[in-house]
């Protein structure tokens, strides 16, 4: 049978291409996480935590669960992240 996949390719090289992206989502699909908690438990700069986290917020892949707070902002993993991450190998 035909698996239609939803996603493109465009956005299956933008999460393949980046350990810190995967490593975000991952870390969001146990739990949502300030970026200075996902800073401290991955192990990785907060300003890098942060770039990834926008761009993976413009891509549709997490979303912000606090939108009015200009710091401490909470982010959870979308639907389209936890799609991701169950149907692509990488």
């Amino acid at each position: 049978a035909f698996h239609f996949n939803f996603m493109n390719w465009e956005e299956k090289a933008f999460i393949k291409s980046s350990k810190i992206r995967q490593q975000i989502l991952k870390a969001l699909l146990s739990e949502e996480a300030m970026p200075s908690d996902l800073s401290k438990k991955l192990h990785i700069s907060l300003p890098q935590i942060s770039e990834n986290i926008l761009l993976l917020g413009k891509k549709g892949f997490v979303t912000c669960l606090t939108p009015n707070r200009h710091n401490y902002r909470l982010y959870g993993i979308s639907e389209k992240g936890k799609s991701l991450l169950r149907n692509f190998d990488y």
